[in-house]
């Protein structure tokens, strides 16, 4: 199985920064090298961060399959902090409305912003968070269910 990711952001003018994209596809790559070559070799998994206004990570239950492309499509949104929430935050007047996150829908992950001195470092450590916690707790994929084992 073969793995991207995107992003979107559901903030105007959302800072085009780097946020650890070379420790997340890192990251990525060594999943995916955990995992057996024959595994659904025609199918890509799509790894869609979504930042926006928030209080926790949320991780979706069920993705979006588009077997026609042999694509599945996850979603984890990350919460970005407003400057009331952390010195590296944003205004609140950028953030698009959105709803709240539901549990139904959602695995829901807590954020501390105080234990990051930077936008940057939280949102690559959120990201990475989101992807172990979809695969701890396990993505259908093709049909099948893939998952890693806790560390």
């Amino acid at each position: 199985m073969k793995m991207r990711r995107s992003s979107s952001s559901n903030i105007i003018d959302f800072p085009d920064i780097d946020y650890g994209n070379a420790e997340i596809d890192e990251h990525i790559r060594k999943i995916s090298d955990g995992m057996s070559p024959d595994l659904l070799p025609d199918w890509t998994l799509i790894i869609r961060f979504v930042f926006g206004h928030g209080d926790w990570v949320g991780v979706v239950k069920r993705g979006i399959p588009y077997p026609a492309t042999k694509e599945k499509d996850i979603s984890i949104v990350i919460p970005v902090p407003t400057l009331d929430q952390a010195p590296y935050g944003l205004s609140k007047t950028r953030f698009l409305r959105r709803p709240t996150l539901n549990s139904n829908d959602f695995f829901l992950l807590p954020v501390d912003w105080k234990r990051f001195a930077n936008m940057r470092d939280y949102l690559c450590n959120c990201a990475i968070r989101g992807i172990d916690e979809a695969f701890l707790k396990g993505i259908t994929v093709g049909g099948m269910r893939v998952t890693i084992p806790e560390k």
